[in-house]
């Protein structure tokens, strides 16, 4: 099954998908690391949720971490995943003994220290069964700390022809845009300097203008 069609994420999801579902036995961690704005988010959740990464893991989890987290709020989280409730045992323990022996895949989203790398791993066993966990930071020091340098994946700026494809896609999801507006159309995509976030919010705007313009 291929990739979905994503502007400007093409080349990255096959890249991620490859490391997820290839590659060799032992728990590997893929930092996803670049500017705010800029996709590292969207890229996760779309190999998060394709039918290729949901058949190959038994279990998948998402947390999304922050700057103010609680090392037990990661655990909650995991376990209300997991759809699992917290009894005598800490959360740490319950997490590390459900996810033993069975071959996951674990989102940590917006990973900004250290130590929030720390508190989440020491629940992560490694059985050598294909495991993976992805992060995503801003913080190319996190990312490392996490993986490795050659582990990182490293997000680029799009391209001109990228950012007016992806201002299209937003602006007429389902019809052509007309070509009166094709030359300040591709003027505002350029300054949105190459971020998809930044692509997507002026998206959101320039519909609202047309539709109030129009009706």
């Amino acid at each position: 099954m291929a990739i979905p069609d994503v502007v400007g994420l093409n080349q990255d999801l096959i890249k991620i998908a490859d490391r997820l579902t290839g590659g060799p036995s032992h728990l590997q961690v893929i930092p996803i690391v670049g500017m705010g704005g800029i996709g590292k988010t969207t890229l996760a959740k779309n190999v998060y949720h394709h039918p290729l990464t949901t058949d190959a893991f038994m279990v998948r989890a998402w947390v999304t971490v922050s700057q103010d987290y609680k090392p037990q709020s990661i655990y909650t989280a995991l376990l209300a995943c997991f759809k699992q409730v917290e009894n005598e045992s800490s959360g740490q323990e319950k997490v590390h003994k459900f996810l033993k022996g069975r071959k996951y895949l674990i989102v940590l989203d917006d990973l900004w220290s250290h130590g929030a790398w720390d508190d989440a791993s020491i629940c992560l066993p490694d059985d050598g069964n294909g495991s993976r966990v992805v992060i995503t930071t801003r913080l190319v020091d996190v990312a490392t700390y996490a993986g490795s340098s050659s582990d990182v994946h490293r997000m680029r700026f799009m391209g001109w022809d990228e950012s007016w494809d992806l201002l299209k896609k937003k602006v007429f999801p389902s019809s052509d845009c007309p070509s009166y507006l094709v030359h300040i159309g591709m003027k505002i995509s350029r300054r949105c300097g190459g971020l998809p976030l930044a692509v997507v919010l002026v998206a959101g705007m320039l519909s609202t203008v047309l539709k109030t313009g129009f009706s």
